[in-house]
């Protein structure tokens, strides 16, 4: 790990709840895994495509209803379409 060991939380080798392509992805994600840090103290909507391969949507919709938020699923969109400034989503 040497250089790299002040910006990874927590050795890799254990998987966390985030998945990437249907495998667990190393644990240094948990730093950014919703399900991990819980919700924030605002008010929020989550926007997850219906399409998206790498997260389900199942995992926003689950993750919004135990936290009060509302889904958006814009049809079609895969896991980076929403941020992708050539994609019609």
């Amino acid at each position: 790990m040497g250089a790299i060991a002040p910006f990874t939380p927590t050795p890799p080798e254990r998987p966390s709840q985030f998945h990437t392509a249907g495998r667990p992805a190393p644990l240094r994600d948990a730093a950014a895994d919703p399900a991990v840090l819980g919700a924030p103290h605002v008010r929020f909507i989550l926007i997850h495509g219906d399409q998206d391969q790498a997260l389900p949507v199942n995992m926003a919709r689950r993750y919004a209803a135990a936290h009060g938020a509302q889904v958006i699923e814009p049809p079609a969109a895969g896991h980076f379409d929403l941020i992708n400034p050539r994609s019609a989503a």
